[in-house]
């Protein structure tokens, strides 16, 4: 043929082209000069000439390890024969079908008799270099979109030109294993050049000019007898094909996720189920701003099934469109909500009976979620009359990275100040800032006065226009794009911003609207302070605010830490206590560092507009701007000086086990199976054990019983879980093994 090759990058870049590459999948497939750099002159170590060989032990440096299903390794061997493996070195050169029960764990990109004797080479090497990190990294995303990964180093293994068993050199293989982990998950990543995968079989497994026999196999195992994936062509004559196939939509790429206890394989599902089936469905990202305007992705049916559909998605009973982008993924757009917390999140398609699994999206409030940040040092919350704020955010995360590779997207932004209505938590546009500016992460706007009082607002980023390398856009293409620049938004967090410096005038009224000893009264239906930062870090009605340096030093100037109450009565009346402490640990108390008890807690919707309007603003009346008087503020809203406070000894569990309960009753109990270990009457909070037979340091069962895992669920909330493995110490959300630096917000 005399068309031009595209790059793997172009290829990457329109998926719809690559589906008609498989009817010609010889043409445009992955050239050598696309792998991950190899060979001596990248620093790679290699295999001397050998048949049935493997390298020394691979060991990683101290405090690396690779995750592989549920174990971590330190150590890695490269096998002559195609495969890569951690317990030991591999010299089979017939593949066994998978799943295996040699208790050997198994990376095979092409498990086959290879003998570089006569020809070729196998080079490896551990690299963190940023740039291939990176590649990984968005190979990976693509991928797995619904996923956050960043490499903190890789493995390269490659199969360069090499031969097969006995000494044959006629037909060569180059293939490359590619592991990538951030020491939590791991994947793999598969190449296979184009018309460079010329045999499957060695002579030794029956084969006839390096095809026919026992060919080769592709895939991972756990060795177990129970845990693998392969490629459907593996073992069969087909399988020299490989270059042709993907389960990522690039012919001679395919890429596995590899540290969970199950399989998790890339790509997407045929609905293949009749009418009311259950139809299991991944969101991300799981949570955005109650003011709305998230882009959420959904993954898991092959969404391609449906283009001729109307798609909804569903927010608790708020109806939104749903646009297909591909067969992997389509999205939409969160609507506000009235709650802050579980929304529950579901698809209903026309037409069509399929009954698709509910999901849990959380709405946070906005100082959980701000994507806009300000580095003015000085006023990061308080803008008087006309100020000019420098402003930055993420540029990578305006939009899903594959659907700006997909269209080839360059989009530019504009800037909006938007009131929030501290009443309803309504949201106006006071004004555009600027219009069209390119997404460049910082911009510098000028925050202008408001005609009367102080008034509660946030930051607004909205998408300006869409330039695409496309000439002529699809129609659902632009239906996309229009949907973007209608609903998607981006927040900061509270701002306020007043017309005068001079708000001593709103102080001295509000003042005088509060009740004679409110203060005293607020204080006497709420729990006490902890009184130093050790005892508020281990009590559970209380939780660390992660708001920020410049939150904290604009309300509690002098403090290191601040607390808030989360556990809360009937007693309390809706109010909350607030704790702060100084860099020593110690409990702060009055102006201007102290921390100040809430007339209305931020718990819930109503509750955090009414604190706003209750609590924060008439602080800013009181201990903000010029002729201010926070000790007026402070006689409404006291701090608390910890006084009453008593030390709540806990429950815990050791040795043996020996348990203490909560009364400081104590036991021995060597139990083995799952227990109830803390029950609410209410059944407001629930604690669970798992006890299993104990091991000696050889793996021998011992006669006693420790710990495995607990799982606490409070009313209405996620269960948790924490579990040992033999890889650590694992958590779980409803059953899924999670990182917590993922999670954020939830």
């Amino acid at each position: 043929t005399n068309r031009p090759r595209p790059t793997l990058k172009e290829m990457k870049a329109f998926p719809y082209i690559l589906v008609l590459l498989l009817v010609e999948p010889s043409v445009w497939c992955i050239p050598l000069e696309e792998f991950y750099p190899f060979g001596f002159t990248e620093g790679d170590s290699g295999l001397p000439r050998n048949d049935d060989g493997s390298s020394r032990p691979i060991v990683l440096e101290s405090g690396s390890f690779f995750p592989f299903f549920d174990r971590n390794f330190r150590i890695i061997f490269v096998n002559t024969n195609g495969a890569i493996s951690f317990t030991n070195p591999i010299s089979q050169y017939t593949p066994d079908p998978f799943p295996i029960r040699s208790n050997q764990e198994i990376i095979a990109p092409y498990w086959a008799d290879v003998d570089i004797r006569g020809t070729g080479n196998i080079t490896y090497r551990v690299t963190d270099d940023g740039d291939l990190l990176q590649r990984a990294d968005n190979d990976i995303r693509r991928a797995f979109p619904a996923t956050i990964f960043s490499s903190e180093y890789m493995f390269i293994a490659t199969w360069d030109h090499v031969g097969y068993y006995n000494s044959q050199t006629h037909k060569t293989n180059t293939f490359q294993a590619v592991l990538a982990t951030d020491g939590l998950r791991s994947y793999v990543i598969y190449l296979y050049a184009d018309g460079e995968m010329q045999w499957t079989t060695g002579e030794a497994s029956e084969g006839i000019n390096g095809l026919g026999g026992i060919p080769a196999e592709v895939g991972f195992d756990a060795g177990d007898g129970l845990r693998f994936a392969v490629v459907p062509e593996s073992r069969t004559d087909a399988i020299i094909n490989i270059t042709e196939t993907s389960n990522v939509g690039v012919p001679g790429m395919w890429i596995f996720r590899i540290d969970e206890a199950a399989v998790v394989i890339a790509g997407c599902e045929r609905i293949t189920a009749l009418e009311n089936d259950y139809i299991p469905i991944t969101i991300f990202p799981r949570y955005g701003s109650i003011l709305g305007g998230t882009l959420v992705q959904v993954f898991g049916p092959c969404f391609d099934d449906f283009f001729d559909h109307d798609i909804v998605c569903v927010f608790d009973n708020v109806a939104v469109q749903g646009l297909v982008v591909d067969e992997n993924y389509m999205i939409c757009v969160s609507p506000s909500f009235t709650k802050f917390g579980k929304i529950t999140f579901t698809l209903i398609i026309s037409d069509m009976d399929f009954t698709f699994e509910e999901k849990i999206f959380y709405s946070l409030d906005i100082s959980d979620t701000s994507f806009i940040h300000s580095t003015n040092e000085r006023r990061n919350l308080f803008y008087v009359e006309s100020e000019m704020a420098e402003i930055t955010w993420d540029p990578d995360s305006i939009l899903p990275q594959s659907l700006v590779e997909m269209y080839g997207i360059i989009v530019t932004l504009n800037i909006q100040l938007v009131e929030v209505d501290t009443e309803t938590g309504d949201t106006r546009v006071i004004t555009t800032l600027a219009s069209n500016v390119f997404n460049t992460g910082r911009y510098s706007v000028e925050i202008p006065p408001m005609s009367s009082g102080l008034s509660q607002a946030v930051l607004q980023i909205t998408i300006g226009e869409i330039i695409s390398s496309i000439s002529t856009v699809p129609e659902h293409v632009q239906e996309i794009f229009d949907l973007i620049q209608e609903e998607v938004a981006f927040w900061s967090h509270e701002i306020y911003v007043s017309g005068s410096s001079y708000l001593r005038d709103k102080c001295d009224e509000w003042c005088s609207n509060e009740p004679e000893g409110i203060g005293e009264e607020i204080l006497a239906r709420l729990p006490p302070c902890p009184p130093t930062v050790g005892r508020a870090m281990a009590d559970s009605v209380f939780e660390e605010e992660d708001f920020g340096e410049f939150f904290r030093q604009t309300f509690h100037p002098g403090s290191s830490s601040c607390f808030r109450q989360v556990v809360f009565t009937d007693d309390n009346e809706g109010s909350g206590q607030h704790c702060c402490y100084d860099y020593e640990g110690k409990l702060l108390v009055g102006p201007p560092g102290g921390g100040t008890v809430d007339r209305y807690a931020p718990n819930g919707f109503s509750g955090f507009f009414k604190h706003q309007r209750h609590d924060v603003i008439p602080y800013f009346y009181c201990c903000v701007g010029e002729f201010s008087d926070c000790e007026s503020y402070y006689r409404k809203r006291p701090s608390d000086d910890g006084s009453r406070y008593k030390l709540q000894p806990p429950a815990c569990v050791y040795g043996d086990p020996h348990l203490v309960t909560l009364d400081g009753f104590k036991y021995t109990f060597n139990g083995k199976g799952e227990f109830t270990l803390i029950a609410h009457e209410d059944e407001l909070f629930t604690l669970q054990g798992r006890m299993v037979e104990a091991e000696s340091s050889i793996g021998s069962p011992v006669s006693a019983t420790v710990f495995s895992a607990v799982a606490a669920k409070e009313y209405n909330s996620d269960t948790v879980q924490f579990r040992r493995s033999r890889r650590g110490l694992d958590a779980l959300v409803n059953g899924v093994r999670v990182n917590f630096e993922d999670l954020q917000k939830q």
